[in-house]
């Protein structure tokens, strides 16, 4: 337990239960509630997205906002009383970059609420972030590990915290082990990310987007010890990597709002005619996301990355 408290934003949609939670909440000791859907964009207007950054801030700042109305049943905070944690249940709008620094400024816990047949109709993942084929140490001897940090290092990896590349140096990642980090807790491996699909019912169709250098060994790698952890035996998968397990991807240097894949990505799938996930065709996407990649590639002279994509039954 951390020694401040922490505050906290539901991001919900319609019919999901939200407002029993915020009930609960609000009658713990300590924890402000101080609006209900006031923050919502047909309340807000949508005219003023651009200053939902500064309201959220100040209503995590003091636990106030000005000429809001909560219902009946909501607890109001004492008046006078300093909130240990301030918290409500918004629908998110506005400049998402933006919105995150002031979650992150006001130590905010975000906790999203779906549908309860959420998972049993789709689930889909997009992953941005630095990987490695492995991280084991270069100039240190491998019996000087613990079987531990050899598990984790000599492994496909994604990072999981900010940094270009700065999650999966060895050397914290050991020294966090040492003082009893869990693994799963410090990077992103095959294993990890397998686990996490299989809780879904084998029914349900899973779309799962990896843009990270090597990220293809998530996916399939020639190498027999390492096929056993890969994601490709979850029922229900397509899965797309920027990258085979042997190849890097382009387009992070700094200064890049997104890579060569994910620029291209989000712009095709931006027109696919179906707004479904499951009713996008995926291998004609692929197929056109892999020729641009590869066009783009060959024109600023780097190595393919050969992306792909995997369908499962």
């Amino acid at each position: 337990m951390q020694d401040r408290p922490r505050n906290f934003v539901i991001i919900y949609s319609g019919r999901t239960g939200s407002s029993p939670v915020v009930n609960i909440l609000a009658r713990q000791p300590g924890v402000c509630v101080p609006v209900f859907e006031n923050l919502d964009r047909r309340f807000v207007g949508a005219a003023r997205a651009g200053e939902i950054p500064g309201i959220l801030d100040g209503v995590l700042a003091t636990g106030r906002l000005e000429g809001a109305e909560l219902p009946e049943y909501l607890p109001r905070f004492p008046a006078g009383e300093t909130p240990l944690s301030i918290g409500f249940k918004w629908r998110p709008f506005g400049d998402w970059g933006q919105v995150c620094e002031v979650l992150l400024k006001r130590d905010v816990t975000l906790f999203v609420l779906t549908r309860r047949d959420f998972v049993e109709l789709a689930s889909s993942l997009y992953i941005t972030s630095h990987g490695d084929a492995d991280i084991l140490p270069a100039h240190v001897p491998e019996d000087s590990l613990l079987p531990s940090e050899r598990d984790l290092f000599d492994q496909y990896v994604i990072q999981l915290g900010a940094g270009v590349g700065r999650g999966v140096l060895p050397g914290p990642l050991a020294l966090a082990m040492r003082r009893g980090a869990d693994p799963d807790d410090l990077v992103l491996s095959p294993r990890l990310l397998r686990g996490l699909l299989h809780r879904f019912p084998a029914s349900t169709p899973k779309l799962v987007v990896l843009q990270a250098c090597h990220s293809g060994g998530f996916i399939a790698d020639a190498r027999p010890e390492r096929r056993a952890d890969a994601i490709s035996d979850v029922p229900g998968l397509t899965a797309i990597a920027s990258a085979r397990f042997d190849r890097t991807s382009f387009g992070c240097e700094s200064g890049a709002d997104m890579t060569y894949f994910g620029e291209i990505y989000t712009r095709l799938l931006a027109q696919s005619p179906a707004a479904d996930p499951r009713a996008v065709a995926w291998p004609r996407l692929f197929a056109a996301l892999a020729a641009e990649v590869a066009a783009l590639e060959r024109a600023v002279d780097v190595r393919a990355s050969l992306p792909v994509l995997f369908t499962g039954p």
